[in-house]
């Protein structure tokens, strides 16, 4: 076989082979491979911030949060446009109750991509938390019509049923079907 091209091979982008095992070992559940696959990955491609957020994922699952959470400082130093990473470092600071720090990644994930659905969401929780329940609604509305989730539009019919507002709660449940 002679591919037309071979000498400009060298020039062309390589794939990140490593973080492709990763992904597959992760997703059957084979997290020590998958993290030592996108170790591998992280070392070799200095700029790739995926896999220092799918490692940072894993630690988590294998509840090593310490790990988890510098994993995912990591991706954000590698790019700092990253909303799924500030999403995941808001949960994690959530968990361990720091809701001011949470909010400032969360703000700072609206900043980037302003109808994230997951980052509409996570504001909600949090708004849920503080005691403020109309910006709660709010930022479930806003997932709802802006980003079109329907997991949002469960939520918050869930969230209107345990408030006693029945009505639009239905209402919302049968959008969702439709």
């Amino acid at each position: 076989i002679c591919w037309p091209d071979w000498q400009n091979l060298a020039q062309r982008k390589t794939a990140r082979h490593d973080f492709f095992i990763g992904k597959h070992y992760e997703e059957i559940g084979r997290l020590q491979e998958a993290a030592a696959a996108y170790q591998r990955s992280i070392i070799e491609y200095p700029w790739d911030a995926d896999s220092a957020y799918r490692l940072a994922k894993v630690f988590s699952r294998l509840h090593q949060p310490q790990l988890a959470v510098s994993y995912l400082k990591e991706a954000l130093q590698r790019e700092s446009d990253f909303p799924q990473a500030l999403n995941e470092l808001a949960r994690h600071r959530m968990r361990d109750g720091n809701l001011t720090a949470a909010k400032k990644h969360l703000a700072a994930g609206l900043k980037l991509d302003p109808i994230n659905a997951e980052t509409l969401i996570l504001m909600a929780d949090l708004q849920r938390r503080q005691g403020d329940i109309r910006r709660e609604i709010k930022y479930y509305t806003d997932a709802v019509n802006k980003a079109k989730s329907h997991h949002a539009a469960m939520l918050l019919a869930d969230r209107l049923t345990e408030m006693g507002s029945y009505r639009d709660a239905i209402s919302l449940y049968d959008q969702v079907m439709r």
